[in-house]
């Protein structure tokens, strides 16, 4: 573990969101926006402190542990007892006694879903020379996807070959960029909420996860507009029957102008829109809900 700055980008799922978790290949994409990581060693301070800072600098969670590793922020949480277990398991005991002073800064709200969890795993990585997946897989819930967009910088194709192996690739990916957006739409979803609930119903027949699949390589080779459309229309109502859950078309009155496709756990986070003509204002309004093009997020060259 060594002090210094770190920067990961956050992530957007465009495919295999909830199938990936059984085998399905997905597509991701990381974002422009990310998330930093501070790590200075104070020698006034006994214990560790962490805290985590939006965007406008202003503090949404914090926690500090005293030399023995006992938490004196008062807290008491089950964040504060997550960032327990992981700092125990990246340094044992001694790490409580370095006196770390550790700051993260996220580009994006933490409601964005955009990744402040997978992130801020490939941070802690990056300053402990720890497995991220190890990281992962031992103290959170979900396909590691989001870890993996963090870490190659570029779109990937991602597949869970078993619970705990992770297989990906990056792609040279040219989606229909004049016709793409994004919308917001205001109400975040916990992952592992949607994880536990998703895992809870019984596994999909090969030949779903083989039609997701195939959906997640059309999406990756094509940038015709008219295939994006079809694709995007089909993966929707796979994941909805797999699910139980309502498309976002269907509670939007969305015209056939317009074709949109849910990412990550549905309900509350992004949305993808395939439209010739911008969609602001088409969509019923959330709480701080927006739409901007996708070009102006992506990373993906």
């Amino acid at each position: 573990m060594n002090p210094g700055h770190f920067f990961r980008p956050g992530k957007l799922l465009l495919s295999g969101e909830y199938a990936v978790l059984d085998g399905a290949l997905a597509l991701g994409v990381p974002t422009r926006l990310g998330q930093h990581l501070y790590a200075q060693i104070d020698p006034d301070l006994k214990g560790l402190r962490y805290e985590a800072l939006r965007p406008d600098g202003s503090v949404w969670f914090s926690a500090q542990f005293d030399e023995k590793g006992v938490d004196i922020s008062g807290k008491n949480e089950a964040r504060t007892q997550l960032i327990y277990r992981i700092f125990l398991d990246i340094g044992g005991e001694k790490i409580w006694r370095a006196g770390w002073s550790l700051q993260t800064r996220l580009e994006f709200e933490p409601e964005w879903g955009l990744g402040s969890s997978s992130s801020w795993i490939a941070l802690l990585a990056d300053w402990s020379g720890k497995d991220p997946f190890q990281l992962f897989f031992d103290h959170l819930s979900g396909s590691g996807c989001d870890v993996a967009i963090s870490l190659a910088r570029t779109p990937i194709l991602y597949r869970l070959e078993n619970p705990r192996s992770p297989h990906w690739e990056p792609i040279l990916f040219r989606p229909p960029l004049e016709w793409l957006w994004l919308h917001y739409v205001g109400q975040k979803q916990r992952s592992s909420v949607e994880v536990e609930a998703y895992r809870k119903k019984a596994k999909p027949e090969p030949e779903i996860l083989d039609s997701i699949t195939a959906l997640t390589r059309s999406f990756a080779q094509s940038s015709d507009p008219t295939i994006w459309a079809k694709s995007m229309k089909k993966h929707e109502n796979i994941i909805a029957n797999l699910t139980s859950k309502t498309p976002f078309e269907l509670t939007n009155n969305i015209d056939n102008q317009i074709v949109t496709k849910s990412l990550g756990a549905w309900g509350g986070d992004f949305v993808m829109i395939l439209s010739k003509n911008s969609p602001e204002g088409r969509f019923t309004p959330g709480k701080g809900s927006f739409t901007l093009p996708f070009a102006d997020w992506v990373q993906i060259d």
